[in-house]
């Protein structure tokens, strides 16, 4: 962390300051007792599971130089710090400390939301952006009220710009986020059937992720998806300079000679922007990682960066663990997307597993999709459909939802002997049946909600020998 005195923290948070010099400088910041180190600030968060304010004497034993904390330390525990602050909430003084921090730097920040693609369209923007200017990036998926805060906290000086990742459950929290995070170019990638069981419908959906436009400004920029029916209603109603992408509508960043390439494992197209392009190649498959590229392009044209800077930024781009990374492994290929699932990337999953080029049998792994709500047997009824139609080899799935799943394949055609149902406590059971399934030349699709935890599957997919 740059310098910012006690003094400005106490006045941005409200805390009482029990003990130190208001002129001392705070040192960084650790929520986490585990990895705490000598002479950092440990801040106590009251989380669902865990109440950090029982970890202060911990914090103390690892070196603490400093505390912020809801709980007013034992004299003991004051006699071993530099520094003591008492607030009322330690989620809210992370939060507002992040916030005054922020405001310290004057420098471009990308926020990214949207219901699928905010991660991939993250790291793309970040390899485009790192071509010219030094970037801080969101790490793996700190996208919530404790991980963007946290995520700005390590600017420093050399930074010449961020980029961000927002997500959300449900209204307010892209609003918050975006307070504190006060990014002067905003994405949305696409509104899609994610967390409706809070949110409901499409419609809230668009007004929850919509939240990041109230924040970008008269000056910034709002880059959006023209192929996306609900973000096109968002095109006239802020007053922010506007940058459109997309493949099917007009839009002023657009992708041409769509390619799939290395047997469908990859994908290939020409990048279109005023007049001028330039072909792409990306090691990822699947048309909407065309979208997510076009989104992190766009942020690279805002700044200024040439188009074959922006293409080699997104060359560099690899998918990250679970986001439909494609692994070859003694001659099986493995297409894990196990970190998350909704309608959408059910959908956009199983086509890059149908288009895929493989010399034997296409094999599908689906776990339930979670936080649908009162939507979540028709959303899982119709991914089933899908299945019954596309002629998958064999069919595995896990969890109750998964269940009804399976069933609609069936109805829709699939032979019952193709289809393995595993409740959510066969996980090895589902392991081992599939490992012996698996032949030289097959293709297996893995994919669930990470409340699922199919990663464990991957790892074991990975493991043979």
């Amino acid at each position: 962390m740059e310098k910012i005195s006690l003094q400005e923290i106490v006045g941005a948070i409200g805390g009482t300051l029990l003990k130190g010099s208001a002129a001392l400088h705070l040192p960084a910041i650790s929520i986490d007792t585990r990895t705490i180190k000598a002479g950092e600030t440990y801040l106590a968060i009251r989380g669902t599971r865990q109440d950090g304010n029982n970890y202060i004497a911990a914090a103390v034993q690892k070196g603490a130089g400093g505390l912020i904390c809801e709980r007013k330390p034992t004299r003991e525990e004051l006699e071993s710090v530099d520094f003591a602050v008492q607030v009322y909430n330690g989620l809210t003084a992370l939060q507002e400390i992040a916030s005054l921090y922020r405001r310290k730097f004057d420098l471009p920040v990308v926020a990214i939301t949207g219901s699928n693609g905010k991660t991939t369209t993250k790291e793309m923007t970040g390899k485009i952006l790192a071509r010219r200017l030094r970037t801080l990036v969101t790490a793996g998926n700190f996208n919530n009220q404790v991980g963007l805060p946290l995520t700005l906290l390590r600017l420093k000086r050399k930074h010449q710009a961020a980029v961000v990742e927002l997500g959300t459950s449900s209204f307010g929290e892209i609003d918050r986020l975006a307070r504190i995070s006060q990014p002067n170019i905003g994405v949305i990638t696409c509104i899609g059937h994610s967390h409706l069981q809070e949110l409901k419908s499409l419609a809230n959906v668009l007004k929850a992720k919509t939240e990041l436009l109230d924040h970008i400004g008269p000056s910034g920029t709002a880059i959006l998806n023209a192929d996306d029916p609900y973000l096109r209603r968002a095109f006239s109603k802020y007053r922010v300079n506007l940058l459109t992408f997309g493949i099917k509508n007009k839009a002023e960043v657009t992708a041409a000679d769509i390619r799939p390439a290395a047997g469908g494992s990859e994908i290939s197209f020409m990048l279109r922007h005023h007049g001028r392009k330039q072909r792409v190649k990306l090691h990822t498959a699947g048309e909407h990682n065309v979208y997510n590229a076009l989104a992190a392009a766009s942020v690279g044209l805002t700044l200024k960066i040439p188009l074959r800077e922006i293409a080699a930024g997104l060359a560099e781009f690899k998918p990250v663990s679970g986001r439909l990374r494609i692994i070859n492994q003694n001659n099986i290929t493995i297409i894990d997307d196990a970190y998350n699932a909704n309608p959408d990337s059910v959908r956009a999953a199983l086509n890059v597993l149908d288009n895929l080029g493989c010399q034997n049998r296409k094999i599908a792994v689906l776990g339930d999709m979670l936080e649908l709500g009162e939507k979540s047997l028709a959303k899982h009824r119709e991914i089933g459909k899908i299945i019954g139609q596309l002629g998958v080899d064999m069919l595995y799935t896990i969890g109750p939802q998964s269940r009804h799943l399976a069933l609609a394949a069936e109805e829709t055609g699939m032979p019952l002997e193709k289809i393995s149902i595993f409740n959510l406590d066969q996980a090895e059971i589902l392991t081992e049946e599939l490992k012996d399934y698996l032949r030289p030349g097959d293709a297996v699709l893995v994919k669930a909600s990470h409340g699922i935890h199919l990663e464990k599957v991957i790892e074991e997919l990975t493991n043979i020998r």
